[in-house]
């Protein structure tokens, strides 16, 4: 699947060393068929505020559905 149109987050909250972003998705299949997605995005942030972990939330069955055409 090319090209990756984007992610664009929607929103955003903060709990202590922790940030939770949902987010948007979109992208054009090889045939030319728009798929799009949402999903969450969770950062553990260490003591400096950099990103520690990374963890993303989001439907992968129903993204690859999408994206095969199935």
């Amino acid at each position: 699947m090319s090209p990756l149109l984007g992610l664009i987050p929607t929103e955003a909250h903060t709990a202590g060393d922790s940030v939770a972003v949902a987010w948007h998705g979109a992208a054009i299949t090889r045939d030319r068929r728009p798929v799009d997605w949402s999903g969450i995005s969770v950062f553990e942030l260490d003591d400096s505020g950099r990103i520690r972990e990374a963890r993303a939330y989001f439907d992968r069955a129903a993204f690859q559905a999408r994206a095969t055409g199935g």
